[in-house]
């Protein structure tokens, strides 16, 4: 592959629309280049200018990706979910009169992370 090609179209109310092509390497190099190419062709400094680069991904890609993210949301949730279970199943096992050593026995966690899950304090949210 030769390198991406970034073609950019301005439309800024006193610069007639220039068509900017930029070839680059990476994403990063491509925004610094169409920073100074859009400077020059419109007469003003580079820090004048600001470029948002919106790749537009194949399809497939994107399918890819919006599965990713709602999968990862989905794993976030369900590990929230099972943070609250644990803390409270260290809660019923500490109202039954068990040791918080033996509730980290039970759990498989310390008995310093079951006061924490107990009593709420340390970020009581993840039962690891």
């Amino acid at each position: 592959m030769g390198g991406l090609v970034c073609r950019l179209s301005v439309r800024w109310p006193w610069a007639s629309q220039p068509r900017i092509d930029v070839h680059a390497r990476l994403l990063s190099q491509a925004a610094r280049l169409a920073r100074h190419a859009l400077a020059s062709a419109v007469g003003v400094q580079p820090a004048r200018v600001t470029v948002h680069l919106h790749p537009v991904l194949p399809h497939q890609v994107q399918e890819h990706l919006t599965r990713a993210f709602r999968l990862r949301q989905a794993s976030a949730t369900c590990t929230r979910r099972a943070a609250a279970e644990y803390r409270a199943a260290a809660q019923r096992l500490a109202d039954y009169g068990l040791s918080l050593r033996d509730i980290g026995t039970v759990l498989g966690i310390s008995h310093q992370r079951v006061h924490q899950l107990i009593t709420g304090s340390a970020n009581g949210g993840d039962a690891r």
